[in-house]
């Protein structure tokens, strides 16, 4: 295959990836989506929390899930503690709310594990997964729970939202186009029957769709879900269930969660292979569309830079010199967001390239990690 042919099919597989795919479920659900049936019944329900080393928060966290317009009577916490070398448990036991339930798991065994040692504690019949690190708005809890009046529904996610005036966040770290965008496609998945996967800092599950999880698993938030799929159950997202978070001061820390994220998904690929069989995953073409293009798109990336820089057409020459500029912007809003900060092209360049790089490296991470547990932070 010459320079210039691989140049356009690795573009093709680049555009498909952010703008193609997005664009066509967002045209498709507003034309053929459905929506479920909501309720208004409001059931006790479970919050499960797995935490490790997080003292400087969790008492914030637990006083947030408490403030909610979801009835008080109705509302039990399970804070799972994987191993703390801090205070995270003791600081939630002196609460002294009865509604607190505290299991200590030590040594550390992963979020995995955790989880599935709190589930055998939880009697109700709906499950919330939150993590230590976000918080909900008052009316996230009634939002997760309404569309469970529907039947067909296993698993109802929420929306993770960036807090706009939080002071000393990188400016990358808090762009919110590759959130805004990731919001969009995911209700025009729901609409469209073609959800996978649930947000992990906001989610709820019929208690019995739970199955115990692989003691290395990284994304419980779409390993769970994709078990109710494989069963013909719904997954719905509902936008006005919603989480808050905090961009991180430093564009590392946020490096590292979608690195742990992404490596995740290999995981799954090797631990839930019928994911790629179309005729076993009812969302196979969402999937991936959504989820493996992913991984492929840096690569592909990788591959129009060189054959750019080796195509002897001078219009797919110049590329080579346009994706160097894009590249030298975005490194320049990574490593100098104060100059960016009000250039949202610059910002969002930068927010595509640490999310590509990631996903470049997830793989190498993924086979040469012997232990992805290690990856786990709340």
């Amino acid at each position: 295959m010459s320079a210039e042919l691989w140049f356009c099919a690795c573009l093709a597989v680049v555009a498909y990836t952010f703008a193609g795919y997005p664009l066509l479920a967002i045209a498709l659900a507003s034309r053929r989506g459905s929506t479920p049936l909501t309720g208004s019944d409001q059931p006790p329900i479970t919050i499960v929390i797995a935490a490790r080393d997080e003292a400087e928060r969790i008492v914030a966290r637990l006083r947030n899930a408490f403030d909610s317009d979801y009835p008080a009577a109705q509302l039990r916490v399970l804070l799972i503690d994987d191993g703390s070398h801090d205070d995270t448990a003791r600081l939630a036991e002196s609460l002294a709310d009865p509604r607190i339930c505290v299991l200590r798991q030590t040594p550390s065994q992963g979020k995995a594990a955790a989880l599935n040692r709190a589930m055998q504690h939880v009697r109700t019949e709906l499950t919330v997964y939150a993590d230590a690190r976000q918080s909900f708005e008052r009316g996230t809890l009634a939002a997760l729970v309404a569309p469970f009046a529907d039947a067909e529904v296993a698993v109802v996610s929420g929306e993770l939202h960036m807090r706009a005036n939080s002071r000393g966040g990188h400016a990358v770290a808090a762009d919110g186009s590759y959130l805004r965008i990731e919001r969009a496609l995911r209700r025009a998945e729901s609409r469209l029957r073609w959800a996978h996967a649930a947000c992990g800092a906001v989610y709820a599950i019929r208690t019995a769709t739970f199955r115990p999880l692989p003691a290395e698993l990284i994304l419980d938030d779409v390993y769970t879900p994709l078990q109710a799929l494989q069963r013909g159950k719904r997954i719905w997202l509902a936008r006005g269930a919603r989480a808050f978070d905090v961009p991180g001061s430093a564009i590392g820390q946020e490096f590292q969660r979608k690195l742990r994220t992404l490596a995740g998904n290999w995981q799954l690929l090797r631990l839930q292979p019928w994911l790629l069989n179309p005729r076993r995953n009812p969302a196979w073409f969402a999937f991936v569309s959504h989820k493996l293009a992913r991984l492929i798109a840096p690569w592909a990336l990788l591959g129009a830079l060189l054959a750019a820089a080796l195509a002897q057409q001078p219009w797919i020459h110049a590329a080579f010199w346009v994706q160097v500029a894009s590249y030298i912007v975005a490194l320049i809003a990574l490593g100098a967001p104060g100059w960016v900060r009000h250039l949202p092209l610059c910002t969002a360049a930068g927010s595509f390239v640490v999310l590509n790089g990631a996903a470049l490296l997830s793989l190498p991470i993924f086979l040469t990690t012997r232990s992805l547990r290690q990856l786990w932070r709340t």
